[in-house]
């Protein structure tokens, strides 16, 4: 034992917030000493920041620490045949603390981790406890009050000064295959190795590995790959020690793939599993499935990364990228890229920025013409997802970013008519009256050419506009009539439309009509000063459309 002072570090803080005085002293009175036990230790001890906070309380029977505890907070005992409570400090939020008293296994039942006899209570010693635990580093206990270090015979401190994994008991292999994958998941973390007669005692019983449920080697796998600064080396101990082969038989031990993993971002967990098992090729999701019960999204990032990877040349074409991410979620392309970037290749995202700096199109979103525009145009049943296809396709290849070219040029391919879309704007936008407004409106003419049939919204618009304007084309709208206004040579209502604005300097209005020789857009000109004007309110209807001149 030896005395290792800590001041105020990050796990006696926490500890002092889920264990408050009072409880203590409850504790202490009733004949219990706690410890603090585990990864938390282990880990202060190597100098690395632990989210771990296991508590051993010695002396004091499971029930008993069971009744203490819920006047302090809440305690779930789902636990407790197995001598853990999880506890809930009233106040406190966030994960439940594990609180343990001290077990011993006594005797293995069968081939899973968890087919042993236990005896647990205040019977068994803090020495005892430690004992059944994995490796010596993971068996350091702590003695909250005081700080004092119990490490039995300072093998546990002798094998972090050596930076290497030593197990306790050389049955624990047998007893708990899992150990043998956490010995490597332990090494690859700390960057330790795995002392030799552990490594032989691990080789000796890997065929034991396959009674490991799938989700523990999806647990184990995924802190080996996003806590390791080089997961490599733990790749490497996989197939030193035989698992990677009883687990993955076609997986392959590469510099390569060394290298890749290395430089992978932390958050590209199935891009990790996607390289080491990549001679599985497109089954990569079934295989990951079986063997790891990985999500369905895990696994379809992971072929996602396996396809990319074996069409590489082919991602180099932009309409090849674009048509294959459509149905790719964004963990599908962060994965993808993270696996590109990490041997240095083109990055997917990197292709689809381009384009939108461009303003090209890149999904059919983008597109800004959807399935109602088709028919408005023509089109019908199946021929409409294949034309947005297409005019996606000629948006990216052709680097087209006018709406009006790729429907008109859509329409050429399927035969149909050109109605109102226009490649250089030459016209303009208005809601055009339906019949019975119309009516109302010319029965206010005052000249014999009658006008009365819309409202000019944009004349020959810049492309932002008309963008816009294209996507509202064929929507109906209600158009609220305010005044009548006259000169000696045309007249005109005012007007405003719900929903719509004129986008030419001027307010909205009709030309009704006008005298012979005149032209309407003389209109302008007469609403800033007219010689007539009276109230007319009534409301009218229309549709917007573009008209060619």
């Amino acid at each position: 034992m030896f005395k290792f002072s800590t001041f105020f570090n990050e796990s006696s803080q926490q500890i002092n917030t889920a264990l408050s005085t009072s409880l203590r002293k409850e504790l202490k009175s009733n004949g219990g000493k706690v410890y603090q036990i585990g990864g938390a230790v282990r880990d202060e001890l190597i100098g690395k920041v632990s989210k771990d906070l296991d508590i051993l309380i010695t002396g004091i029977e499971t029930d008993e620490l069971q009744t203490l505890l819920s006047k302090h907070g809440k305690v779930d005992a789902v636990g407790k045949s197995f001598g853990v409570l999880k506890f809930q400090p009233t106040g406190q939020t966030g994960e439940p603390l594990d609180i343990s008293v001290p077990r011993v296994d006594v005797q293995s039942t069968g081939s899973g981790h968890k087919d042993f006899e236990i005896k647990l209570g205040k019977n068994i010693s803090l020495e005892q406890d430690q004992l059944r635990r994995d490796f010596w580093m993971n068996a350091i206990a702590k003695d909250v009050e005081t700080g004092e270090m119990h490490d039995i015979k300072g093998k546990g401190q002798f094998d972090i000064d050596n930076k290497q994994i030593s197990v306790i008991n050389p049955k624990a292999f047998e007893d708990d295959p899992l150990r043998m994958l956490r010995a490597v998941q332990f090494a690859s973390r700390f960057g330790f190795t795995i002392e030799p007669e552990t490594m032989k005692e691990i080789k000796k019983n890997v065929d034991t590995i396959k009674t490991v449920s799938a989700e523990r080697f999806q647990e184990e796998f995924r802190k080996l790959f996003e806590k390791s600064e080089t997961p490599s080396t733990g790749v490497e101990l996989l197939h030193q020690t035989g698992i990677m082969e009883r687990i993955f038989p076609k997986a392959k031990n590469e510099i390569e793939i060394h290298r890749m993993v290395n430089a992978l971002d932390k958050k590209a967990f199935p891009a990790f599993l996607a390289i080491i098992n990549r001679a599985y090729e497109y089954k990569i999701d079934t295989v990951l499935k079986q063997v790891m019960r990985t999500s369905n999204a895990d696994a379809q990032s992971a072929r996602s990364v396996i396809e990319f990877a074996m069409n590489r040349r082919k991602f180099e074409n932009d309409w090849f990228a674009i048509k294959y991410i459509q149905n790719k979620t964004k963990e599908d392309l962060f994965n993808m890229d993270a696996y590109s970037k990490s041997w240095g290749g083109p990055s997917i995202m990197d292709t689809i920025d381009r384009l939108k700096r461009e303003k090209i199109p890149t999904n059919l979103k983008e597109l800004g013409i959807n399935g109602r525009d088709l028919m408005r145009e023509g089109f019908k049943g199946r021929a409409i997802g294949e034309a947005l296809e297409y005019m996606l396709e000629l948006a990216v290849t052709e680097k087209i970013n006018n709406r009006g070219t790729l429907v008109r040029k859509v329409k050429e391919k399927y035969g149909i008519k050109e109605d109102f879309f226009v490649e250089d704007r030459n016209g303009y936008y208005a809601v055009t009256l339906d019949p019975s407004s119309k009516e109302k409106v010319e029965k206010l003419a005052a000249y014999d050419e009658i006008e009365s049939d819309h409202v000019t919204i944009a004349y020959q618009p810049t492309e932002q506009i008309a963008g816009v304007l294209d996507s509202l084309i064929g929507r109906k709208y209600s158009i609220q009539a305010n005044m009548y206004l006259a000169n000696r040579e045309i007249d005109a209502l005012l007007v405003s439309i719900q929903g719509l604005k004129r986008q030419d300097s001027g307010q909205a209005h009709i030309t009704i009509s006008h005298k012979k020789g005149v032209m309407p857009a003389q209109t302008n000109d007469m609403i800033k000063n007219p010689e007539y004007k009276e109230k007319k309110m009534f409301r009218l209807k229309g549709i917007l459309e573009f008209r060619s001149r």
